[in-house]
């Protein structure tokens, strides 16, 4: 109970900081204050309509129009169209389970079990999640309904009114965000892109002064790699609205890909001179290498235009300079061997001068795009199936699925909690006529969550939500506002007041659709103002009895504790490792981004909350580090090509198969619980590595071009790396594990 209050102060806390927040920028140059505006007169046009043409519940229709608040044509396009497909399929799904089962209520419980686990399990696992949501809360309201009044003709009329208003409320928003001040995801994705671009070259000057000073200041690649990162994920999560407003957006996603790929092998690169801190450049190219930059300044500057001269010669400049080098190379080079330089500042220079290409291809390809040239870097990426201990594969109709299990577990406490809380309100003998079900139903489905706590805090903002919309409400009806223009100002001022708080963070902006939820359901569920305060009392009650359920539900059915949690998510990660093997190479399988900030999000709940000494989390992020190094180290491997796989054998046929031996050893023995007998092992395969550095230095590369040089250098360097990486990633665990002993 501790952990709880702690959590719900911490919740409450944030969600009144984003509330002061958006107090404090309120102004009419705001663009939030415009969508809010566009939402209320989207939801109060949606209602006027419904009650214009006397349809029944015409409060779907505003609380459609409010959901339907997005901050670009696209998005709210998207919206729009999930939310079409999914109340047109629950309500024929309803409609079919209600006539064909529900006079038998074993069947009928058991089809809504079976297909609200469907329902919640997609709502987890499916790119289409938000369809999956809404025809889960079309199925409820239209099931809820048949229980209420168990006629035919009931069911019915609620799905054709539930499903007429939904749809008036969505037409009704996209045409007012399509042409009442419209707001563009084009627009944003080309100004975020135009800004990333800008930051990436800026990154590059200061990254190759950093390399040529040898002044390996710490942190500095890392900060700056993960604001670029963070920005072409802004990029990246716009593209499909921006695609729907403009088709050939979405030619750019393989250049966005080459982005993200360029930028990370800068970081992997940039990373390692940071911890040897030993390495020079070599001095001679140090003016062509400038000039190249410079060069590519101007290709920024001009990468636009498609039929500009200097951009043109700019390109021709630096493919000239890069000639240069290699001509220079292959002058001070005797027999493969440079006689100024160790052996690891020359891998490291070519592997440099492979990233500087693929820096120019970057910004080559998308020129090139913008003219209709559509060659790009080839990319081998890992498609085969990681063995996850989170995943059941079972085989059901002749078919293998593979069920992610923590997902599994959230649909069976979601089915459940909506069997219970269906039929244990009417059990309770609280007033059925008034809706009850379907308030208690809707409240699970919003409330429950994959994670507990995310499940409590989106309970919070729910009570917070409807206790003050449900206060407008009284508000309203102690004013007494009786004629219909009266009650649509009230609509709007209090949908403005909603929308401008749904624009807020993400503590707040569920609060702010649940006042609107709140204020429509105690006011509007007749089309006309509630005059009696007792049945939207008992609305209200449903609610809180449906988050009472569902804290039943998780706290009794796999209920794990922050710190286990953090140790599973830890164990997933490790279990991520086991190597795979394909046709053609072995595959080094990395843990996902996603599995990476599953850790990171459940050690800042944790530190956040004062569950962890300050020394356990500073060791718990240095283990995170590693492990995100050695993850993007393992998927620049993986998209070697087999020309790279090749030179590798020749060089030592053992050394793949020894490094995906070492990486599942290391995965077995810290389920076994003996990573301390794995070190000298790891410590052998850095010294493997090593001797293939050597067998460079007596000529192993002499015969190469300079091209191919730079990609052989970049491959033993990544060998290099993964395995002091896995090195340091078993270390830091070993020290994990000795300090939590404690």
């Amino acid at each position: 109970m501790k952990v709880v209050s702690m959590e719900l102060i911490y919740n409450a806390k944030n969600i009144i900081d984003d509330g002061n927040k958006l107090v404090h920028e309120f102004s009419a140059s705001n663009p939030h204050v415009m969508r809010a505006i566009k939402a209320a007169a989207s939801a109060t046009i949606s209602i006027t309509i419904c009650i214009l043409l006397n349809l029944d519940e015409a409060l779907f229709a505003g609380i459609t129009a409010m959901i339907m608040l997005q901050p670009n044509v696209g998005a709210t396009i998207t919206k729009g169209l999930f939310r079409s497909i999914g109340t047109l399929c629950g309500a024929a799904i309803a409609t079919f389970i209600f006539l064909y089962v529900f006079q038998t209520p074993f069947f009928f419980t058991a089809a809504t079990f079976i297909f609200m686990g469907v329902i919640f399990y997609k709502k987890a696992t499916s790119e289409y999640s938000y369809a999956w949501y809404v025809a889960g809360i079309t199925f409820v309201l239209i099931a809820s309904a048949g229980i209420i009044e168990p006629t035919t003709i009931n069911v019915i009329d609620t799905a054709y009114f539930r499903g007429v208003n939904v749809l008036i409320g969505i037409a009704v928003s996209l045409l007012i965000s399509r042409y009442v001040f419209p707001e563009y995801a084009k627009k944003e994705h080309q100004v975020k892109l135009a800004n990333y671009k800008k930051a990436f070259y800026s990154f590059l000057s200061e990254f190759v002064d950093f390399y040529i000073s040898g002044k390996y200041t710490t942190g500095f690649i890392s900060q700056r790699y993960e604001k670029l990162l963070t920005a072409i994920n802004s990029i990246q999560s716009i593209m499909d609205n921006a695609a729907k407003e403009d088709k050939n957006i979405s030619k750019y996603i393989p250049v966005l890909n080459n982005m993200q790929q360029t930028l990370t092998e800068l970081y992997d690169f940039g990373s390692n001179l940071e911890k040897i801190k030993s390495a020079s450049i070599q001095k001679k190219y140090v003016s062509a290498i400038k000039k190249i930059v410079s060069d590519m300044g101007k290709m920024e500057t001009n990468i636009d235009s498609k039929s500009n001269l200097n951009y043109r010669i700019t390109c021709s400049e630096i493919e000239n300079t890069f000639k240069l080098i290699e001509n220079k190379t292959d002058k001070f080079v005797e027999k493969g061997i440079n006689k100024t330089y160790s052996i690891s500042e020359s891998l490291l220079f070519y592997e440099f001068i492979m990233i500087l290409k693929n820096v120019y291809f970057m910004y080559k390809s998308y020129s090139d795009l913008a003219t209709g040239i559509t060659i790009l870097r080839k990319a081998h990426l890992n498609k085969d199936k990681v063995k996850d201990a989170n995943y059941l594969t079972i085989n059901f109709l002749f078919k293998e699925l593979r069920l992610h299990i923590p997902s599994l577990k959230f649909a069976i406490k979601g089915a459940l909690s909506i069997i219970i809380v269906i039929w244990g309100w009417k059990l309770l003998g609280n007033p059925s006529s008034n809706n009850g079900e379907i308030e208690i139903s809707i409240s699970v489905l919003t409330i429950i969550q994959p994670d507990f706590l995310a499940s409590n805090l989106r309970a919070l903002q729910r009570i917070s939500g409807c206790l003050i919309g449900m206060a407008l409400g009284i508000l309203l009806l102690a004013v007494g506002i009786e004629f219909f223009y009266g009650m649509m100002i009230a609509y709007f001022i209090v949908m403005f007041i909603s929308g401008y708080i749904i624009t807020g963070g993400t503590n707040i902006s569920y609060v702010g659709l649940q006042i609107a939820i709140a204020y429509m359901v105690a006011t509007l569920a007749t089309n006309t103002p509630q005059f009696n305060i007792e049945p939207v009392l008992f609305r209200f009650l449903g609610i809180f009895f449906a988050i009472i359920t569902v804290w039943i539900i998780n706290s009794l059915f796999w209920n794990d504790s922050l710190p286990t949690t953090l140790k599973k998510n830890m164990s997933n990660i490790w279990n991520k490792l086991f190597p795979a093997r394909n046709d053609e190479k072995i595959i080094l399988n990395a843990p996902a981004i996603s599995d990476i900030n599953s850790v990171r999000t459940t050690l800042k709940t944790m530190s956040n909350l004062n569950l962890i000494p300050q020394a356990d989390l500073i060791l718990l992020k240095q283990w995170i580090n590693v492990i995100e190094r050695l993850s993007i180290s393992i998927e620049l491997f993986n998209s070697l090509s087999s020309e790279e796989i090749e030179f590798i054998n020749k060089l030592d046929p053992e050394i793949l198969i020894n490094t995906a031996h070492a990486i599942r050893n290391s995965a077995d023995s810290y389920f076994k619980g003996e990573l301390d007998l794995i070190v000298d092992e790891l410590t052998e395969l850095s010294s493997e590595v090593e001797r293939i550095k050597y067998a460079i230095r007596f000529g192993a590369m002499k015969d190469e071009k300079m091209e191919e040089k730079e990609y052989h250098a970049h491959t033993i360097m990544l060998l290099r790396r993964m395995a002091s990486r896995l090195q340091e990633a078993v270390i830091s665990q070993i020290n994990i594990n000795k300090q939590l002993s404690h």
